[in-house]
């Protein structure tokens, strides 16, 4: 099994439950880091008794959960498939409905030893529920530096990806009129979610072409790649492409191909560290990253809205690689670390990482020598977006029917559906 190619450092905690609210959609390797118990608690709708035979739907509901854990997950030779699913099913002795096999949903995810998949119940399941709208952790904000751009890029759970790409589009567009020798996208708070949406925002920065690859359990490999508003998986052979998602808009920076600075913590985490891979190795600005270790969810969940009450659940089922062909599944490293806050409380304001960041981009030549530039009084029009012959593209999340896919590659199972759990 892939194994990380750079020295571990040991795992952050923090007091709170959840790193990594995960996976809008994980719909493509978005992503739910969890760390502790609550975002995996079943919902109510009594107790089973252990007295009594498990109902023919929740043995079904249970078994295609177990099936599609086992068949997806990317650690599975470590795993002995005999006592998980034995636990499971003790876990939910004698349950009655769907909901009372949670527990045992809940053993099977826990003895994974795992910490990137994860159990939600319905009514909270990634793609169905909005993040929170006044949170700032949640919302877009950029900002001028004198001769630079500031991005902060925040996780994102809603139901309105192309949205989410949308308004990171806009404020690109912005912070573009400045005419900024260099950009610092700040993902420090990245806690993850659905990263296309993160990804189609910025491609005005990061560029056409591949940027990322994930690798299976079998070792089969897709790559995601960008082309104006649209970001797709893509697999050479076969080959095949799916689109992912597409921006209402595209976007050229004024100046292609500005250099760029990431910043990074512990709390960047799984579609948060996509976008930190994203412009590592050839064919992308020059970048250089600062700050702390990431948070070591350098892997791709795989997901399923069980049938029939869309309960979600998300196995890790592949792991990164950037275009260096570094395999990772583990935390990444800054490439200048600086001691400083890894939580951003006010986006855009200053502090070590900022300098140094700062530093670097205004020591290049893109900047040594560019002038402030007074911003424009208009923000250009958007492109309008066609749509080119891709093999097929994937459903919205609101348009997911219980039992199908995620339609997340290498598997590529958006058409497979599971058995619907019914008497």
């Amino acid at each position: 099994m892939p194994q990380p190619t750079s020295p571990r450092r040991p795992w952050s905690r923090h007091s709170r439950t959840t790193r990594a609210v995960g996976a809008a959609a994980v719909l493509l390797v978005a992503a739910a880091a969890c760390e502790g118990a609550d975002p995996l608690d079943p919902i109510g709708g009594g107790g089973p008794s252990p007295t009594v035979a498990m109902s023919a739907a929740a043995a079904t509901y249970l078994k295609n959960a177990l099936d599609f854990t086992q068949e997806v997950f990317l650690y599975r030779s470590r795993i002995n498939w005999t006592q998980l699913r034995a636990a499971a099913t003790d876990s939910a002795k004698g349950a009655q409905t769907t909901a009372q096999t949670y527990p045992g949903i809940r053993t099977a995810v826990r003895l994974l030893n795992d910490r990137h998949s994860a159990f939600w119940e319905p009514a909270v399941a990634p793609g169905r529920v909005d993040a929170p709208p006044t949170n700032p952790l949640y919302q877009t904000a950029g900002a001028t530096k004198g001769k630079l751009a500031y991005l902060y890029i925040s996780p994102f759970t809603g139901k309105n990806p192309v949205g989410r790409a949308d308004s990171i589009l806009t404020t690109v567009r912005q912070l573009d009129q400045a005419g900024p020798c260099g950009w610092i996208l700040d993902v420090r708070n990245n806690l993850g979610g659905y990263w296309a949406a993160m990804i189609a925002g910025i491609n005005p920065i990061l560029g056409d072409g591949r940027f990322l690859g994930i690798e299976d359990a079998d070792k089969n490999r897709v790559y995601f790649t960008t082309s104006g508003a649209s970001v797709s998986i893509v697999q050479d052979a076969p080959y095949d492409s799916l689109e992912v998602l597409r921006a209402s808009s595209s976007y050229r920076l004024r100046k292609p191909g500005s250099p760029v600075a990431i910043l990074q913590g512990d709390l960047t985490s799984s579609a948060g560290e996509m976008i930190v891979l994203a412009f590592k190795g050839p064919g992308k600005p020059p970048s250089r990253s600062f700050g702390d270790w990431t948070g070591g969810y350098t892997t791709g969940p795989y997901g399923v809205y069980l049938p029939p009450d869309s309960a979600f659940l998300n196995i890790t089922a592949t792991v990164m690689f950037d275009r260096n062909q570094k395999v990772y599944g583990d935390s990444i490293a800054p490439e200048q670390a600086v001691v400083g806050p890894n939580q951003v409380n006010v986006p855009g304001s200053d502090d070590p990482v900022m300098a140094a960041a700062t530093a670097w981009l205004m020591a290049r030549p893109e900047c040594a020598n560019a002038a402030d530039q007074p911003a424009l009084a208009r923000i250009p029009s958007a492109t309008p977006t066609g749509r080119p012959g891709f093999a097929r593209s994937a459903p919205r999340l609101d348009e997911l029917q219980a039992g199908q896919r995620l339609p997340v590659s290498p598997i590529f199972g958006g058409s497979r559906r599971l058995a619907p759990a019914t008497h």
